[in-house]
C-alpha cells in the first residue's frame, strides 16, 4: 500500500499527508508527471527520448539508396552495435529513499505478538515521518535561472511510501521505500525538479537521522535498550536491541550470509598467492547498520 508522504498538503497535487495513493494516482504522479489526484500536470512534461529501436530506423533509413545488400547489413550491424552500447536515456520521474529498521528490531517485530509489533511499527513510521520532515526542511532544493545556476529551497513535495516486511528469502526486514516525485514545488509556487546532487548528498545525514530517531521513538514505545555489543575484532559495529542473541541474528540473515558465500566462490575463482584472504560473514556482513544506498532513480514507463 503507498501512502502519501509529506508534513504539507502538496498543493495543487490535490494529495493530502497520511493519504492512500491508487494505482491511477501513482501513474499520474510517477508516469506522468500530473498531481496524483487532480490529473494537472505538475509543470513541465518529462521528457520523452528516442528509444534505441528508434535511432537506429533512423540512421538506417539514411543509409544511401543504392548501397548493396551485404554492405546495408554490415552499416546496418554496425549502427545497432554503436546504438545499443549507449546509455540509455531516461526521464527521472522520482527518487528511492529506502528507511530499514535495525536487524534486532525486526526480529522483535517478527516474532513478538500484536502488543510487541504494532509499537515497533509505529516507532518506524514515526521516524520515516520525521526523517522526511528533516530532508523537506534542510536538504530538499531545486535549481532556477540559466542552466540551474541558482539553488533554491523548496515546499510542498510528493511522496509515496511502501511497507516492506522481509527480505527476497523470507527473512524479517521492516524497512519502507519512499519514492520521492521530481516534482518539487519552488519558493515561487512552481514546480521544478529536485536537485538530485543536494539529495545524494544528504542520504547518509538522513539515514543517520532516521536510525537515532527509530532507537528513540522504539524505547519510548517499549521497556527496551541499545547498545553496542562485542562481535570480536573482525566484526563491523552494529547498534542492537539489548538482549537480542547474536545467532538469532545471524538465522535471520540468509541473504546476506548468500551474498558472502558468492563472494567466496569468486575469491576461489581468482584466488592468487598473493590474494586478501577469503572472505567470510564475520568480515563482511555482521547484522546491522549498514552504508546506507543512495538514492535510486525512478523512470515513467517506457512508451
Amino acid at each position: 500500500m503507498a501512502r502519501v508522504r509529506s508534513r504539507r498538503a502538496a498543493a495543487g497535487a490535490g494529495a493530502a499527508p497520511g493519504s492512500v495513493g491508487t494505482e491511477l494516482a501513482m501513474a499520474n504522479l510517477f508516469g506522468a508527471g500530473k498531481g496524483p489526484k487532480t490529473g494537472v500536470a505538475l509543470g513541465r512534461a518529462y521528457p520523452v527520448f528516442a528509444t534505441a529501436a528508434e535511432l537506429i530506423a533512423a540512421a538506417v533509413e539514411k543509409l544511401p539508396v543504392m548501397m548493396g545488400a551485404l554492405d546495408r547489413q554490415h552499416a546496418t550491424d554496425t549502427i545497432a552495435r554503436i546504438e545499443l552500447a549507449k546509455p540509455v536515456r531516461a526521464a527521472v520521474a522520482g527518487f528511492d529513499l529506502t528507511f530499514t529498521a535495525a536487524k534486532s528490531a525486526s526480529t522483535l517485530w517478527a516474532l513478538g505478538d500484536a502488543s510487541t509489533q504494532q509499537p515497533v511499527l509505529d516507532a518506524h513510521h514515526g521516524a520515516v515521518t520525521n526523517a522526511l520532515a528533516f530532508l523537506e526542511d534542510l536538504a530538499l532544493f531545486t535549481r532556477t535561472g540559466n542552466q540551474g545556476c541558482e539553488q533554491v529551497r523548496t515546499r510542498a513535495m510528493i511522496a509515496a511510501g511502501f511497507d516492506h516486511w522481509d527480505t527476497r528469502t523470507g527473512d524479517p526486514k521492516l524497512h519502507n521505500h519512499v519514492v520521492l516525485a521530481n516534482k518539487i514545488q519552488g519558493p515561487d509556487g512552481a514546480r521544478r525538479s529536485v536537485d538530485s546532487r543536494a539529495l545524494h548528498h544528504a542520504a547518509v545525514a538522513v539515514s543517520e537521522v532516521y536510525d537515532n530517531l527509530f532507537a528513540d521513538e522504539l524505547a519510548r514505545r517499549l521497556p527496551v535498550g541499545w547498545g553496542w555489543p562485542d562481535r570480536g575484532p573482525q566484526r563491523t559495529p552494529a547498534f542492537e536491541l539489548d538482549g537480542v542473541d547474536d545467532d538469532l541474528l545471524k538465522t535471520f540473515s540468509t541473504l546476506s550470509c548468500r551474498s558472502t558465500r558468492a563472494r567466496s566462490a569468486r575469491w576461489r575463482s581468482s584466488r592468487h598467492p598473493r590474494a586478501a584472504p577469503e572472505p567470510n560473514r564475520d568480515h563482511t556482513a555482521a547484522p546491522g547498520r549498514h552504508p546506507p544506498d543512495p538514492p535510486r532513480q525512478t523512470h515513467p514507463p517506457a512508451r
